[in-house]
């Protein structure tokens, strides 16, 4: 972790990307990763980019570790209802 640290710090990236197989620990290592940073930098928020994750209401099957977040700002979650679309248009 403190490599990793070391390297958002020093070539002052505005953002990390965090990919990885399901139940992977991708959120876990996302809210340690974010609370380091906003610990000694800058404050750090969590962009979800999971493609169930956006619908409300639907957190049995999806994997949605909102307790996990704590005090870490998350957005993209709970967005769209479950017979809504999105789409990137």
């Amino acid at each position: 972790m403190e490599r990793i640290l070391g390297s958002i710090i020093g070539g002052n990236w505005d953002a990390v990307c965090i990919l990885g197989p399901t139940a992977s620990g991708k959120t876990k290592f996302a809210v340690a990763l974010a609370r380091a940073l906003s610990q000694g930098w800058k404050k750090c928020e969590i962009l979800s980019a999971d493609s169930r994750q956006v619908y409300r209401g639907m957190d049995i099957g999806t994997g949605k570790d909102l307790a996990e977040y704590g005090e870490i700002p998350v957005h993209l979650t709970d967005i769209v209802a479950p017979a809504g679309n999105l789409t990137g248009d």
